[in-house]
């Protein structure tokens, strides 16, 4: 996902160095990136979180469990998330965010005034 946003960023070099030069503020410029940056990745995150759970829902619940010297009768058991499996979500989650905020980062640091098309360099 940091790769997408930051090629993505690198081939909008030109647009963000133009709106530099019109006199919008670096900060603001920041700002913008980071909540499109910020969407892409919540987008992805949700999506993804909702089809893996779907995914383990229909895949495991069609394999049939039997415990040891059993007659043959599978096991019903109940899944149950754990706290250590929310505190893996959650660290994941920030990752995923110092991920995009460096990505930002990269992308403003290198936007230059010889970006913009047919500026003199």
């Amino acid at each position: 996902m940091t790769f997408v946003i930051v090629s993505d960023g690198r081939r909008r070099r030109n647009e963000i160095a133009s709106l530099s030069m019109t006199g919008i503020p670096t900060r603001t410029l920041r700002r913008a990136l980071l909540y499109e940056n910020a969407v892409v990745l919540g987008v992805a995150l949700v999506v993804g979180t909702i089809v893996g759970f779907v995914a383990d829902s229909l895949a495991l619940s069609s394999l049939p469990e039997f415990s040891a010297g059993s007659s043959g009768v599978p096991i019903a058991t109940a899944r149950t998330r754990s706290p250590p499996f929310f505190c893996a979500v959650g660290a994941l989650a920030l990752l995923l965010a110092g991920a995009v905020e460096l990505a930002t980062r990269s992308i403003l640091r290198g936007v230059r005034d010889r970006h913009v098309r047919g500026s003199k360099q």
